[in-house]
């Protein structure tokens, strides 16, 4: 996670264990630090859970901390809230799609009952204009609101997968690896 240069604290706590800290000196920016948190020690109850190490950052100020790795997250925010805010999105673009479609077949049509009052393309009587007019601002309706309900189709798609998932546990001993962007380029992580 990109954080400012500058000399930070890392902490590493879970209930039930010793906390852990560090201090890392992050000498530029773009620079890529990788520190090694080693397993917890337990304080006095030998029955709690393994710890999650949740990983936190102070500034160099010591006024703000924010959160850099936190693998057991809050439990209670599966992104189901936030699926369901995709599923709504995507059904109102549908829907803006479903409208676009049915203002495109009313200008189609307000176009062809104008040609009984227009000699050619652009000479017609007063109905026949009147029609066109109607037959512009429809077209125009319908373009805009397939442009909304596409985007409203894509936030919708975008919210749904990109929303957090609840994984099940993992038995010890297992292999993960994830490949993300750095400044310089990309970083490949791996846990085992």
């Amino acid at each position: 996670m990109p954080i400012d240069s500058g000399p930070h604290v890392l902490l590493a706590s879970a209930p039930g264990y010793q906390p852990w800290t560090t201090r890392v000196d992050i000498a530029q920016d773009g620079l890529e630090v990788a520190v090694n948190v080693p397993q917890l020690e337990t304080v006095a109850r030998p029955d709690a859970r393994p710890p999650s190490a949740a990983l936190v950052t102070e500034s160099r100020s010591g006024a703000s901390i924010a959160p850099i790795i936190s693998p057991a997250s809050n439990p209670s925010s599966k992104g189901s809230t936030q699926r369901v805010v995709g599923v709504v999105v995507g059904g109102l673009g549908l829907v803006g799609v479903g409208v676009a479609a049915g203002f495109a077949v009313f200008a189609k049509n307000k176009y062809n009952q104008s040609l009984g009052d227009c000699l050619s393309a652009n000479v017609c009587g007063s109905e026949g204009l009147s029609l066109r007019n109607d037959a512009r601002t429809a077209g125009d309706v319908a373009t805009w609101t397939l442009a909304l309900g596409a985007v409203a189709l894509a936030g919708g798609a975008s919210l749904w997968i990109v929303s957090p998932r609840v994984e099940a546990p993992k038995p010890s001993g297992h292999i993960s690896l994830a490949l993300g962007p750095t400044a310089g380029g990309a970083a490949l992580r791996g846990t085992w």
